[in-house]
């Protein structure tokens, strides 16, 4: 039993240590990622190239910069016509709020003001009919 939990202890060790490892690698990466980022748009603006939105990490979505959350997670949605799930939507929107709950606020604003549904653990976004669509009123 003592040598089991000696072997424990120096696993545990180990993985702290690998842990610490990845976590350091992790932020150097992104800290390079972030630079070569910087340094393109820096060139494209000099040499007049037209800047394309960036693509995050995932590389499913554009950047939705400059709009508001809720509508970036209506555009979120969208673009997801089956439906997504609440820690589908944060993995998407997670560089971009801060907390999850807030996440949580937006999405049950959306349902609250008919934007959105919520059916099995998946929200949709509900289709909006505009005024008059070639629709004939008698």
């Amino acid at each position: 039993m003592q040598e089991a939990q000696v072997k424990f202890q120096a696993a545990q060790q180990k993985m702290a240590q690998f842990q610490a490892e990845f976590q350091k690698s992790a932020q150097e990466f992104q800290a390079w990622q972030t630079l070569v980022n910087l340094e393109t748009a820096k060139e494209q603006q000099e040499s007049g190239i037209a800047q394309r939105p960036a693509m995050p990490a995932n590389g499913n979505q554009p950047s939705l910069e400059g709009t508001n959350k809720t509508d970036m997670v209506r555009e979120l949605l969208r673009q997801h016509p089956a439906g997504m799930s609440p820690a589908d939507i944060w993995k998407e929107m997670e560089p971009h709020m801060k907390t999850r709950a807030y996440l949580y606020s937006v999405l049950k604003r959306l349902k609250d003001k008919g934007d959105a549904r919520e059916r099995r653990g998946k929200y949709f976004l509900n289709p909006k009919i505009e005024d008059n669509q070639g629709i004939a009123i008698a």
